[in-house]
């Protein structure tokens, strides 16, 4: 009897294994948001039965323009209206360029409207941040011709080459917006190991980056303001190019 007792059992601590698996419990708290099967649907191992989403917590990603971005600063309360009037008081975590979501400063040439064309008086403030970009920016371009010089890759002497390109022309901006000469451009020494050159690259973009936010946020001119948020993408988007080669 015993003999033909065990396989039984045997078969029911199997059964009972199978039940116990083909319950789901949820990792986490949260509501289900979409279904992807229906009750008493036969499915197959590792498809999705539905998406769940803790709500409790949220994260909102809103878009501001260059008028905005002086008024915004990290950390502060913000009121965010939702459908039916319904409001919420929330604090801003990241500023995050808008080229991390696939958005440029171009236009079409009908809506284009160029900011060395507009003159007007900038006040003493503007001018002194515009001064110390146009060195910051003539700084950085000898030292990317340097740093261009130094590599036997032609992929990155290419690369830095097109970084001192685009910092002379930020330059050329900023001489233009203060309408006043170009400086004469100097010479800078790098290192010759090119990782060093990264590493330096870095510091000099993120110093840029964080610099050109700050005058954006003091910049009271309209066409001053929205220079400065682009060089903050620019420089932002050169930190992930060089993080790219490291």
């Amino acid at each position: 009897l015993q003999n033909e007792t065990y396989p039984l059992l045997a078969q029911i601590e199997q059964i009972e294994d199978q039940i116990k698996k083909s319950i789901i419990v949820n990792p986490v708290d949260g509501t289900v948001l979409t279904r992807y099967a229906k009750q008493n649907e036969i499915t197959t191992n590792a498809k999705a039965l539905y998406k769940i989403a803790d709500l409790s917590t949220m994260t909102l990603r809103a878009y501001i323009n260059g008028d905005q971005l002086g008024e915004i600063k990290l950390g502060q309360k913000v009121k965010v209206f939702v459908d039916k009037g319904k409001r919420m008081q929330i604090a801003t975590k990241a500023l995050v360029p808008d080229s991390v979501y696939g958005e440029k400063f171009i236009r079409e040439g009908k809506d284009a409207k160029p900011v060395v064309e507009v003159k007007e008086q900038l006040s003493e403030l503007t001018v002194k941040n515009l001064q110390e970009t146009l060195r910051l920016e003539l700084e950085a371009n000898a030292i990317y011709l340097c740093m261009a010089a130094k590599t036997d890759s032609y992929e990155i002497m290419k690369m830095y080459k097109r970084l001192a390109k685009v910092e002379m022309e930020h330059a050329i901006i900023c001489t233009k917006i203060m309408q006043i000469p170009m400086s004469e451009a100097g010479s800078e020494s790098c290192s010759d190991d090119v990782v060093e050159n990264f590493q330096r690259t870095l510091v000099l973009e993120d110093h840029a980056a964080g610099l050109y936010a700050k005058f954006a946020r003091e910049a009271n001119e309209k066409h001053v303001k929205i220079m400065f948020t682009a060089l903050n993408q620019v420089e932002t988007d050169h930190i992930e190019l060089i993080k790219k080669y490291l």
